[in-house]
């Protein structure tokens, strides 16, 4: 059937879905989500409906013939052109469920955003996000109606079931929403009618420091099952895990040293990943509690950090400031001393994978940069370096050559035989350059 309401875009779009699908208000409106501002697809689709009715009556009342089609949409559209069909085809009317929905969306909405709100206040989280589960039947049988329609202006289910529930969330529970970093986020199946809380790990941006040695960064276990250090970096931010109620713990640092290199100055930049926590609220001042009690290591967490900051801080890459003490098996001069200085000051080394690590690392060639370095004697056959170098040297190579894998190296200079006795990493970051 012709008539004039086909020549609006928008009734001729709904006309055309109307006389072969059943829609609720708020299947119809979502079709036509892209019009109107701040309005909810109920009310879109709710006034669609009364605009046909009211154009329907108009049409009727100019003697237009149209009632083959209120018998056609009637069944599928419900209020108020049902009023039409009982008046001028049958009082008998059968009102048909929405095809997409089957009449249940507002249930199913409520539905889930008290399961929701149920399970959030087990978590005492502060900000949230709402996703929703792909491929449910209800958005199948949408992108049927869309396909099948041509109509381009719809939002998707999904994205009005987030943004339902997650009014509904604020409103009962204060929590704010965060799209970029939030506590938790709400998983909703419309399928199963099911809700599932993810806990989204915390992270505690920070430093630690060294002051003994033969510590490791991370727990080393070795191939009897024992550990093979006594104290670890990651061990000591475990002890986070009980204030906080988490699952399981990792740490993030820029770089490590060797194990029996201690890290002074003001530490080494570390984001810990606490997974799962189930008490993310909790104060700095009982986070430093918890690493007042271990002499040998210092853990300071200066704030909470965002997922980005572990990549930003994997992919920094600051200078180092080394302390070394090495010695010699022939004495050394003074002025061999100062003519290192001048040697190595902005100097470009090349270091191929260390004999120590081959069996972990591959064989690379590496090219790294000394900026300065200052030597002075303690001894005549002990020598006290401080390295100002690109992150990524090996400074203990740099020092004894590793057998020509490192040149030039401060023994190939001096042409004797160093061994490091000691080795202390003084500052990470911002530091003197010439």
């Amino acid at each position: 059937m012709t008539c004039a309401l086909y020549d609006e875009y928008i009734l001729a779009s709904a006309l055309r879905v109307l006389r072969i699908f059943p829609l609720c208000d708020r299947c119809l409106g979502r079709l036509f989500a892209r019009y109107g501002i701040n309005l909810s697809n109920e009310l879109r689709g709710k006034s669609i409906k009364t605009y046909i009715a009211m154009m329907l009556a108009e049409k009727l009342s100019r003697g237009e013939d149209v009632i083959e089609l209120i018998r056609e949409l009637g069944p599928n559209t419900g209020y108020p052109v049902s009023e039409l069909y009982k008046k001028y085809v049958s009082s008998n009317l059968i009102i048909k469920k929405c095809y997409v929905c089957g009449n249940k969306l507002n249930t199913l909405i409520a539905e889930l955003a008290i399961r929701a709100r149920e399970a959030l206040r087990k978590t005492r989280a502060s900000t949230f996000l709402v996703g929703v589960k792909k491929d449910s039947i209800i958005e199948q049988k949408e992108k049927e109606i869309a396909g099948i329609s041509g109509i381009d202006s719809w939002e998707s289910i999904r994205r009005e079931v987030k943004r339902e529930v997650g009014k509904k969330i604020q409103v009962s529970l204060g929590l704010k929403p965060d799209f970029k970093n939030p506590d938790v986020i709400v998983i909703l199946d419309l399928d199963k009618i099911e809700v599932n809380v993810i806990l989204m790990p915390l992270y505690l941006k920070g430093k630690y420091l060294k002051i003994g040695r033969y510590i490791s960064q991370m727990i080393w276990i070795k191939r009897n099952g024992t550990k093979k250090y006594k104290l670890s970096i990651e061990e000591e931010c475990r002890k986070l895990l009980d204030l906080v109620s988490g699952l399981d713990i990792k740490i993030h640092a820029s770089g490590r040293e060797d194990v029996d290199a201690r890290m002074l100055g003001s530490g080494r930049p570390l984001i810990i990943e606490i997974r799962n926590p189930k008490n993310r609220n909790v104060g700095l001042s009982k986070i430093h509690e918890v690493f007042m009690e271990n002499p040998w290591i210092r853990v300071v967490i200066e704030e909470k950090a965002s997922p980005s900051a572990v990549t930003k801080l994997k992919q920094s890459n600051p200078c180092k400031a080394y302390r070394v003490v090495a010695f010699s098996e022939e004495k050394v001069s003074d002025m061999e001393l100062h003519n290192l200085r001048k040697f190595f000051m902005n100097r470009t080394i090349k270091q191929l994978t260390p004999k120590r690590v081959l069996s972990r690392k591959k064989e690379v060639l590496r090219i790294k940069k000394v900026y300065e370095v200052d030597a002075r004697l303690l001894h005549p056959n002990l020598i006290e370096f401080i390295i100002w170098c690109d992150s990524g040297l090996y400074v203990k190579e740099l020092v004894h050559g590793d057998d020509g894998r490192t040149t030039p190296s401060f023994a190939e200079f001096l042409h004797k035989n160093l061994t490091v006795l000691f080795l202390d990493v003084l500052k990470i970051g911002s530091i003197k350059l010439p």
